[in-house]
């Protein structure tokens, strides 16, 4: 099984509302603020979206 690398997103630690970057694998684990030293359990960001488009564009068909 390969390691894909994924990059941190972005949590707002609900205790000082900091935006703290998180890694993928701490997904539903414990995790304390480097700021206000509050902890609270990772969420689930969702399933990771492109960052642009990789296909090309259509050209426009119209006449």
């Amino acid at each position: 099984m390969s390691v894909i690398d994924t990059p941190p997103f972005a949590v707002a630690c609900p205790s000082c509302r900091a935006t703290v970057g998180v890694d993928r694998s701490l997904v539903n684990e414990p995790a304390r603020c480097p700021l206000c030293g509050g902890t609270f359990r990772v969420p689930d960001p969702g399933p990771i979206r492109p960052t642009r488009s990789t296909a090309p564009r259509p050209k426009d068909s119209t006449p």
